[in-house]
């Protein structure tokens, strides 16, 4: 498993950035490969993390490219102070099953 660590600063959040996100969600839905997403909040509330979860790394290429994804790319400092991006292999993952 792929975990695609997401984490930023955020200084506007507008119409544009919703929508965009909302498509964003809807293509990594659509990936086969896309496992499930995961948001947290510092504790100031100021700095946000969102794991993404893939079975493999084509499908976080897969991710990666699609062109949706790319746009946000490219539009960031729109809605960013600024960002970082940690991509990781999950060798082990154990669960109660309750979450």
């Amino acid at each position: 498993m792929i975990c695609a660590t997401f984490i930023f600063k955020q200084h506007t959040h507008n119409q544009d950035f919703v929508a965009l996100d909302d498509e964003i969600m809807a293509r990594a839905n659509a990936n086969p490969g896309f496992i499930r997403k995961a948001k947290w909040l510092s504790p100031d509330g100021d700095t946000i993390r969102v794991d993404y979860y893939f079975t493999d790394d084509e499908s976080l290429q897969t991710f990666r490219r699609d062109e949706v994804h790319r746009e946000a790319k490219r539009r960031y400092a729109e809605w960013y102070v600024g960002y970082e991006v940690e991509i990781s292999a999950i060798t082990f993952q154990h669960t109660d099953g309750n979450l």
